[in-house]
């Protein structure tokens, strides 16, 4: 196979949706753009709209600068691999790279299998691995044996593996003090400021002038338990309607599919009226532009270990594009909003919770608003400059 540069390289591994299509794909971009301002060469394995399975197919794309793969089918000789199962994959790209110029592989979120086959492959070239664990789910809805599968997946991953690899990045202090590890470096995420479609999307800010605008985006969980949603909807059809101007856009549901799931909520919809707007699923970038058009962003959480564990993408998204966030403290988000100066925390996570934080929005005076807009703006803590020095001392205890 062809050799690259002679440059140390970091392969990061997932079931990242390439170019941008998840959340899991804008964190692996982020860590790329970390690891090269740290000197290395990056390589992502992910899965593309379609694997490539021919010759005319593309089997190399370039996502922000960054060079991806297939963790599919890297490359034309290569056999498709289930990376579930087996990482083939994996050591396809480090016998690419040269095995001597691997620096680290760093695997998201791996099924227990995939990895255990990624180490057994990566101890025969001698090359580190570390896990990106950003998740701990639990039981969820009524599928018994693939919820079965999953606990014990998981539990296996964060209680053993963990421990056995030994070098873990993880999104919160709280999923920190649950892992067992030797080498561990606490990263809710990493912007790179300089990507287009952050520039893009501050390009169309434009604010409505008469009314204060709310933006929930997202995918709100099987039964609507992730965000919160009704209650955010129950708690603004609980303001005053008369004299009292806001728009809530929904954006990532539409208004059917949310009515099947909330049916009592037939009637606070029509109430509400156009007060309420349901945008359906787009693009990551119109919903950026819908993001940065908010006034704020609006998302709360029931505290548990699933919400404890991993950090909404949709914070580290408001905070770079200057958008205030009302939400209720969990994971690590306590370390980076602060009441009335770049956001407002929900003291609960319940309807009166909601709305007393949302009377607090509309009812603030425009320039203490603006003020608490231009701190959330130019103090961005995921800024990739500032997390270099750890990202670098990690790599320097490498197990």
């Amino acid at each position: 196979m062809h050799r690259l540069t002679p440059e140390k390289w970091i392969i990061l591994a997932g079931g990242f949706g390439l170019p941008d299509r998840t959340a899991s794909a804008t964190r692996a971009i982020g860590l790329a753009k970390l690891a090269e301002y740290s000197g290395y060469r990056v390589l992502i394995l992910g899965k593309f709209v379609s694997a490539p399975r021919t010759k005319y197919d593309q089997y190399e794309i370039v996502v922000n600068g960054v060079k991806a793969r297939d963790i599919r089918r890297p490359f034309l000789d290569s056999s498709e691999c289930d990376y579930v199962v087996d990482g083939a994959s994996v050591e396809d790209v480090a016998k690419y790279i040269g095995p001597e110029k691997v620096a680290l592989v760093l695997l998201y979120n791996y099924p227990s299998r995939g990895l255990m086959s990624v180490m057994r492959r990566c101890a025969k070239i001698n090359a580190p691995v570390a896990l990106d664990l950003t998740e701990w789910y639990g039981w969820e809805g009524a599928k018994i044996v693939r919820n079965i599968i999953r606990v014990v997946d998981t539990e296996f991953r964060m209680r053993v593996l963990s421990k056995y690899v030994g070098n873990v990045i993880c999104t919160s202090s709280f999923l920190a003090r649950k892992i067992l590890s030797r080498n561990m470096m606490i990263l809710p995420f990493v912007v790179d400021k300089d990507e287009w479609k952050w520039s893009q999307a501050m390009s169309s800010a434009e604010l409505d002038p008469e009314a204060r605008t709310f933006v929930y985006s997202g995918s709100p969980g099987l039964r609507m338990h992730k965000d919160l949603l009704p209650q955010i909807v129950q708690a603004f059809s609980l303001l005053p309607l008369d004299g009292c101007k806001f728009v809530l856009d929904i954006v990532g549901i539409d208004k059917e599919t949310y009515l099947s799931e909330v049916p009592r909520h037939v009637i606070t919809l029509q109430l509400l009226g156009n007060r309420v707007r349901f945008h359906g699923r787009v693009s990551h970038e119109t919903a950026l532009r819908k993001l940065v058009n908010s006034h704020y962003s609006i998302f709360v959480r029931k505290p548990n270990r699933v919400s404890n564990s991993g950090f909404p993408t949709k914070y580290m998204e408001a905070t770079t594009l200057g958008v205030p966030v009302i939400s209720n403290i969990t994971s690590d988000i306590g370390n980076y909003l602060f009441h009335k100066r770049n956001g407002i925390v929900v003291e609960g996570f319940d309807s009166k919770s909601i709305l007393k934080a949302l009377k607090l929005a509309v009812e603030m005076d425009a320039g203490d608003y603006m003020r608490m807009r231009e701190e959330q703006l130019s103090n961005n803590p995921f800024e990739k400059q500032n997390w270099i020095d750890l990202f670098r001392s990690f790599m320097g205890r490498l197990q």
